[in-house]
């Protein structure tokens, strides 16, 4: 059995490298010591330069790099399957009230951790080595990011987490759920070396946050200089609703407190306008469909 600190090349008939000058390799090795990537080149060459190191050839299949997923919620992954029980939903805001906001009520720590456990198990089988995570337990709000960090570092993933700010438990539940972000703001930052996770700002959508609550979400974040994280029109209500009750769309809300940048990730944004976009664009901020 091999030591972690023992070499190892890897070897299959295709590695697709994403490098512009290695393109993809035919009979390709990718050289492994020390739980890292040394080195990726022809096969030949990589047994030449490092006799030392064990081979191991997968016969068949392709090899990648680590696929991204930019939008996840571990928080889910026991709900796969469940039929909420009562009436079923019939449009967006119905599917929220009664199946996700539901579900994330009811969440305790136990709960919080093994479904980002399983989450993050079930997206290494999937070639995923990175997961961008945004977490919803509007009554388990505490260091409920430190059980999901913990998660992460189980399993060995790189990864983004933040907390789903939203009005929609009242000003208490938000407050302190804003506190459990800048907390976590504050212990994960961008680019720390040798940290698995960074923490973003999480928001639910424009739909469930006052004027009020993102000039305060606003305010006490823009010191961590730090990305946002919030669905962005996923349904036609998202617009609907901003344009009743503030007069602009719903990035338009964004962009009016400061919180678009291009550290940034809005996701879905399948009911923008074009000058949205071009508005995304202009903050050079990151758009998940």
């Amino acid at each position: 059995m091999l030591n972690k600190s023992d070499k190892i090349i890897i070897t299959c008939p295709l590695i697709f490298t994403n490098d512009k000058k290695l393109g993809l390799l035919e009979s390709g090795g990718i050289l492994i010591g020390n739980g890292q990537i040394l080195d990726i080149g022809p096969f030949d060459n990589m047994k030449l330069s490092h006799p030392e190191a064990a081979i191991e050839n997968l016969g068949t299949g392709l090899i990648t790099p680590g696929l991204v997923n930019l939008h996840h919620h571990l928080y889910s992954s026991f709900a796969r399957g469940w039929a909420a029980p009562g009436e079923p939903p019939r449009n967006f805001a119905q599917i929220l009230e009664r199946i996700w906001w539901r579900l994330d009520k009811a969440l305790g720590r136990d709960d919080i951790y093994y479904s980002a456990i399983v989450g993050l198990c079930e997206s290494v089988q999937s070639g995923v080595t990175a997961v961008v995570d945004h977490h919803a337990s509007q009554f388990t709000v505490k260091d409920s990011l430190e059980l999901i960090a913990e998660a992460f570092k189980s399993v060995g993933l790189r990864g983004s987490i933040c907390f789903e700010l939203s009005d929609r438990e009242g000003t208490r539940i938000l407050d302190i759920a804003l506190k459990e972000s800048v907390n976590a703001l504050s212990k994960w930052p961008v680019g720390i070396k040798g940290e698995r996770v960074s923490a973003m700002v999480g928001l639910h959508a424009s739909l469930t946050l006052s004027d009020n609550s993102l000039r305060k979400i606003a305010e006490a974040t823009k010191l961590y200089n730090a990305g946002h994280h919030f669905h962005l029109a996923e349904d036609e209500v998202d617009q609907k609703e901003s344009l009743a009750q503030y007069g602009i769309r719903a990035t338009e809300r964004f962009a009016k407190f400061g919180l678009l940048n291009e550290r940034s990730l809005a996701v879905h944004g399948v009911n923008l306008e074009k000058p949205e976009i071009e508005l995304l664009r202009d903050y050079k901020v990151n758009l998940a469909i």
